[in-house]
């Protein structure tokens, strides 16, 4: 009888903590998916010609917070699970002016779109040299 009621209350625990790990998991789901949203979209030239390696930045203007991304082989970003509320997106790529696109409101679930054309510009290379030194007195002799 008391094997028995062992038995029992393991697999009471057992089912328990099924349940609790199945409602853990279904309302992580459902926070991340319900209370984020997405920007997703392809970065091109203006012939049209996609372009990989362009770096995309989503900057969340209230907290500041930033994410930054890739565009991939076929020109494709996505940044996801990014709070809700008002942004600014930045795309930048070495032989090409940077894009600054604001004015993006991403509300709750919202997957928007934002494709970026690259305008060809100007490669600019900044050198900045810093040198000190200390002056100091030498004796030539003879």
């Amino acid at each position: 009888m008391v094997k028995r009621s062992e038995e029992s209350l393991v697999k009471l625990a057992t089912l328990l903590i099924g349940i609790l790990g199945v409602t853990a998991l279904a309302s992580s789901l459902a926070w991340g998916q319900g209370f984020s949203a997405e920007i997703s979209g392809v970065a091109h030239d203006a012939s049209g010609a996609v372009i990989p390696g362009v770096s995309v930045t989503a900057k969340h203007i209230e907290s500041g917070l930033t994410r930054t991304v890739n565009t991939s082989e076929t020109g494709n970003y996505s940044i996801p699970s990014l709070p809700v509320g008002a942004y600014e997106l930045t795309a930048e790529l070495a032989g090409f002016k940077q894009q600054l696109r604001r004015g993006i409101t991403l509300a709750v679930g919202q997957e928007a779109v934002v494709n970026l054309t690259m305008e060809v510009g100007e490669i600019k290379d900044n050198v900045t040299v810093t040198a000190w030194s200390r002056r100091t007195k030498s004796r030539i002799c003879h």
